[in-house]
């Protein structure tokens, strides 16, 4: 009797295609509302008093949930949710915001909340693992409605194809991605430790120019908003990589690229150069990275993302660089931004922020006693998105069963030791 069949994708792409595979012994191609549902037990945020989580009090591409407010100080309704729920933003799902529940709490209805149909069929863990896949937000990112909030819905991600292996399986890949995800943690705190150092000494040095006048950022840099993006300009002739804001945040971009089509004259306005200095004005705002490039390929930014680039004889990007960080960690982003489910900057908002009117020489100076800070920093964070790249490609092949955990591994999962 031939195996079934699998639905494993081709390619990293908001246009992502599904292809048929022959499946191991044991496993099954299912659709993800045939083993899990979503739960929208919702209540007013008034009648009880719980934790709160808003998509702001999670971050893209992290399970964990790292803020909160409580439910009695919101107005509206949430939906009830337990530990071990996953949380799926509806919104944007290009962002990648999908959490793990720890506690009983009240969450935004702009999440979906799902939960395994059965144990016995999918453990929670595993549930997890496939909603936090590429593939996964790839397929909800591809089907999402509207230009300027996209959203996705439980009927389209109920549709989502995957391969659902026998128990035994599933603990193996939770267990093995575990282990992962503890030493890309490990990583993170190092480089939180270093960032803390970076951000220390740039306080102090941003301090000492308080004296100085100012002038607006727009004023001191070049800057520029990113193209507005729609699907329809997913295909075109002049098809070209562009960087988003959630690509932003670890000093250097980060995380797979997306592509959208930008014309000649597009291409010359929107092209990144090595150097300029990215900012998120909408998901995570005041998320930055830096821009490097040594070839001559062409790459874009969207419509949430502002560069800022040095202007000849008044300032250098590697200024532009400090200032946004030093205006991120300061709060000077987040009290200028708006909204409350989604925060945004704004490019009017950032282009008349303050920026110490610091001459060239003092703008060499400061990047140049800071550049050991934010090296060290930068390599930090460098190990842990080369360790998030590393999960995301064992993910993609364990979810997928080509590749077999052996049963041996069972032993490591019980505490017993293997023979030699």
């Amino acid at each position: 009797m031939p195996a079934p069949s699998a639905c494993r994708p081709i390619g990293r792409s908001s246009s992502t295609r599904w292809r048929w595979m022959t499946m191991r012994d044991g496993w099954r191609q299912v659709r993800l509302g045939d083993v899990a549902s979503v739960t929208s037990s919702s209540v007013s945020t008034k009648s009880v008093d719980l934790p709160y989580i808003g998509l702001e009090h999670f971050d893209s591409g992290s399970p964990k949930i790292t803020r909160g407010a409580r439910s009695a100080a919101m107005e509206g309704s949430g939906i009830l949710v337990y530990p071990g729920d996953v949380l799926f933003s509806k919104l944007r799902p290009y962002l990648n915001k999908v959490a793990v529940v720890q506690e009983a709490a009240l969450c935004s209805t702009e999440v979906l909340v799902w939960r395994s149909n059965d144990p016995r069929v999918m453990v929670q863990d595993y549930l997890a693992l496939v909603l936090r896949s590429d593939e996964s937000v790839d397929y909800a990112n591809a089907r999402s409605n509207g230009t300027r909030m996209p959203r996705t819905s439980a009927k389209v991600m109920s549709t989502f194809p995957l391969s659902l292996p026998p128990l035994a399986d599933q603990r193996r890949v939770v267990d093995l991605i575990a282990a992962v995800d503890d030493a890309i943690e490990a990583a993170e705190e190092e480089a939180e430790r270093s960032n803390a150092a970076s951000t220390q000494m740039r306080t102090t040095l941003f301090a000492g120019l308080a004296d100085l006048p100012s002038v607006t950022a727009s004023e001191k840099f070049d800057m520029l908003l990113g193209r507005q993006k729609s699907a329809r300009q997913s295909v075109g002739d002049h098809v070209i990589p562009y960087v988003r804001s959630g690509n932003l945040g670890s000093g250097n971009v980060a995380g797979a690229l997306h592509s959208m089509n930008f014309s000649p004259a597009e291409q010359t306005k929107y092209g990144l150069q090595d150097g300029d200095v990215l900012l998120a004005e909408g998901g995570t705002v005041g998320a930055s990275a830096r821009w490097h490039q040594d070839d001559s390929s062409v790459v874009g930014f969207d419509k949430h993302v502002i560069r800022l680039r040095g202007v000849p004889g008044v300032s250098t990007s590697d200024f532009a660089h400090e200032w946004v960080r030093d205006a991120n960690a300061s709060g000077v982003f987040e009290k200028a931004a708006t909204g409350i489910t989604i925060r945004a900057l704004g490019f009017g908002r950032a282009s008349a922020l303050p920026v110490p009117d610091a001459d060239l020489p003092t703008q060499d100076r400061i990047a140049a006693v800071l550049m050991p800070f934010d090296g060290a920093a930068d390599a930090a964070r460098a190990t842990a998105s080369a360790l998030r790249t590393l999960r995301s490609n064992l993910l993609t092949v364990l979810l997928s069963g080509e590749h077999e955990i052996p049963s041996s591994y069972d032993q490591l999962l019980s505490g017993e030791e293997t023979a030699a």
